[in-house]
């Protein structure tokens, strides 16, 4: 894996504002819809076919994120 920062769904990211906090990790969204999607049941979304990126990969907010 790369250090790029891809999407929810492994998609470049176009939009840098959308994103959820979610367990002090910053998860990107290719667009608003899947944002609330993920709102609506994180646990859910992370299971689901449509989050393709491995979220233990993600690294952790420092302080100054």
């Amino acid at each position: 894996m790369t250090n790029e920062i891809k999407t929810a769904c492994g998609s470049e990211i176009i939009d840098k504002k959308i994103f959820v906090i979610y367990e002090n990790k910053k998860i990107y969204f290719c667009e608003e819809e899947c944002r609330i999607e993920f709102n609506e049941n994180p646990r859910k979304f992370l299971n689901s076919d449509h989050f393709l990126i491995d979220f233990n990969l993600l690294p952790l907010l420092s302080q100054n994120d």
